[in-house]
Order: C-alpha cells, then sequence, then structure tokens
C-alpha cells in the first residue's frame, strides 16, 4: 500500500483512531491518574498510537489493501462491482458487516447510556471524572447509532451481497447479477 492511495476517509481513520486512543488514554491520566511519571504516560501514549496504527493497517490488509477496502465500501453502498478482488475477500467484507449487524449496534448505545447514567452523579457533584464518563458514553453512543443507521439503510443490500458471494463461491464461473435472463 502507497501513502499516495489515501484519500480523506483514509487519513482520517489512519490519524484518527491513534489520536482517539491516545485522546482516551490522556483523558483518563488526567482525571484519575494526575501524579503519574510523565515517561510512563508518554511510553502508554506511543504504544497506543502504534497500536491504533497497526489496527488500522491490518484491518485494511485483511481486504486487500486500502484501495480494495474502499472499492468494497463504494460496492456496498450501490456502486460497481469491485474488480481484482478475489471472491474471497468480498466474503471476508460482508461477512464483518453483517456479524456487525444492528444487535451489535444497539449494544454500544446502551453501553453508551450505562457510561451517561454513570456520569450523571459525578457531573451533579462537581466531578470531573463525569466530564470523562460523558465522552466515553456519547462515543459509545455515537458508534452504535451510526451502525444502526447504516444496517436500516444497508442491510438488505449485504444480505443480498452475501448470497451473491456465497453463489459465486459455490459456482465460480456464474455472476448472479448478470443472470436476469435465466
Amino acid at each position: 500500500m502507497s501513502i499516495r492511495q489515501l484519500d480523506a476517509i483514509g487519513w482520517a481513520q489512519l490519524l484518527g483512531v491513534p489520536a482517539l486512543f491516545v485522546g482516551l488514554w490522556l483523558m483518563l491520566v488526567g482525571l484519575h491518574f494526575p501524579e503519574m511519571s510523565q515517561t510512563v504516560v508518554l511510553v502508554v501514549v506511543a504504544v497506543l498510537a502504534a497500536g491504533g496504527f497497526a489496527l488500522i493497517l491490518g484491518s485494511w490488509s485483511r481486504f486487500g489493501g486500502y484501495a480494495s477496502y474502499r472499492a468494497m465500501n463504494r460496492w456496498l453502498r450501490g456502486g460497481a462491482d469491485p474488480t481484482g478482488v478475489p471472491v474471497v475477500i468480498r466474503r471476508r467484507f460482508l461477512r464483518r458487516q453483517t456479524s456487525q449487524g444492528a444487535v451489535t449496534g444497539w449494544v454500544w448505545i446502551s453501553l453508551g447510556i450505562l457510561w451517561a447514567a454513570l456520569a450523571v452523579p459525578d457531573v451533579l457533584q462537581g466531578d470531573p471524572a463525569g466530564f470523562g464518563r460523558g465522552v466515553v458514553a456519547a462515543l459509545w453512543a455515537v458508534i452504535g447509532i451510526v451502525r444502526v443507521v447504516f444496517m436500516r439503510k444497508w442491510g438488505a443490500r449485504v444480505d443480498e451481497l452475501v448470497r451473491e458471494t456465497e453463489a459465486q463461491m459455490a459456482d465460480p464461473g456464474a455472476t448472479p447479477h448478470l443472470d436476469l435472463f435465466r
């Protein structure tokens, strides 16, 4: 993968996930462990940033690189078939989408509500830890809402593509979306 292949979404993912990890860690340290040594804080920041980069790059590599990943995302949202992406990788991508369905989104929303409930007493008492819990609650809720909305909008398309991909794997010569005249 080349850095030149990344678009704005790729850069947001590549820089945003490590920044989120680091930001949450620094918030936790600032709220609960203000006396922690700066060396430990910096080491953990470096490890979290590297872990965030590794997580995103590993995710892209599982799907054949960033270009394939983006092509499959466009395909999922009604775009052209991702030419050059093997059927096995397409199936892996679609399986991830189905395994992270709307139920997962509702679980994340529930976690957001739980964290918000934990934050309210702290906020009412003026404890800064309530702010941290509120941020975590908002993150869980936003992630869950995005997942639920995505599955409501694209869930039927995901199911259709799973069926097509499974049929294509069963009969590699067939192209189900072109067999309209059978």
